[in-house]
């Protein structure tokens, strides 16, 4: 895994922390949680700060939708 694969680390993080408090989450308490994940392999720091709203944005689609989907659009 990668600072890429948006999909994969918030369904990894999302069965790690299923009631983790997302609103209030810092953007280095989010990075410590993705660079500590089993099988993560990336930087220390994401390329750029963008990474991080990206994961947390699907993190909470994975958590109100109650589905856990792998789709790497930071969109979707």
């Amino acid at each position: 895994m990668d600072w890429e694969d948006y999909g994969e680390i918030a369904e990894a993080l999302y069965k790690l922390y299923p009631k983790a408090p997302l609103i209030t989450m810092s953007d280095s308490e989010l990075i410590e949680k993705v660079i500590a994940l089993p099988g993560f392999t990336g930087e220390k720091q994401p390329p750029s700060d963008r990474y991080a709203s990206f994961i947390l944005n699907k993190w909470i689609m994975i958590r109100e939708s109650g589905t856990s989907t792998v789709d790497d659009s930071p969109f979707v």
